[in-house]
């Protein structure tokens, strides 16, 4: 499942992993972890197609 441009990316971010603990971390966090996410997928995938076309 996971990508290795979602990896590339988490490296970029810095030493700090995308990934967050959810353990103690409060339904409204999960949440918005839930919806960055979701977002940075919707980006990826739309890059993709932007990609795609210009190559095509």
């Amino acid at each position: 499942m996971a990508r290795p441009g979602l990896r590339m990316r988490r490296v970029e971010r810095g030493p700090r992993p995308q990934v967050v603990n959810t353990w103690g971390v409060s339904s409204s966090n999960k949440l918005a972890i839930r919806i960055s996410m979701t977002g940075m997928r919707l980006s990826i995938s739309s890059m993709r197609m932007r990609f795609l076309r210009a190559l095509g």
